[in-house]
């Protein structure tokens, strides 16, 4: 599945908005190459992120794209129409706030190395005035998820086998 969406409470409970989050990885890099899954479909991610935005836009509020791609990558799914949000993972450095405005679309990213999570606010039609964010450190001693481990070592075994 390309994408999901998600209710999501918007001031009070009784409030209901609509996300759609879909993700997108480089179709460049060593990740995507590496992936052995027949879901996993190797495609143009502009043209990909356009298709989806086209199927969600009558049935959301607000569209995310979480990317694992360079600036100019994100950037370039951040203009398309109907995209609110970019959600940047590929960093080589981290900056607070995390979130900007850029060109009509809010960019928000963590930080390098997965040492913070990205926090961001924000409302559908918001401007510079309505969009918050902080980097929020993640504690040292955090209990690892045992499904993003085992995807982890899946990652590094087939990267281990093709080298």
């Amino acid at each position: 599945r390309a994408s999901i969406v998600a209710q999501v409470p918007r001031g009070s409970p009784s409030h209901q908005m609509r996300v759609g989050v879909l993700g997108v990885l480089e179709t460049t890099g060593y990740i995507s190459r590496s992936l052995d899954d027949p879901e996993f479909v190797i495609e143009d991610p502009v043209a990909a992120v356009r298709r989806e935005v086209e199927r969600l836009r009558d049935t959301t509020d607000l569209i995310v794209v979480a990317t694992h791609q360079d600036t100019t990558g994100a950037m370039a799914l951040g203009s398309l129409d109907g995209v609110d949000v970019v959600i940047m993972a590929r960093l080589q450095k981290s900056a607070d706030p995390p979130v900007q405005m850029r060109d009509g679309f809010v960019v928000a990213w963590s930080s390098f190395e997965g040492r913070h999570v990205g926090r961001v606010s924000l409302s559908p039609g918001c401007s510079d005035e309505c969009i918050a964010g902080a980097l929020v450190p993640l504690p040292e001693d955090m209990a690892r998820d045992p499904a993003v481990v085992g995807l982890m070592e899946r990652y590094r075994q087939t990267r281990l086998t093709a080298q």
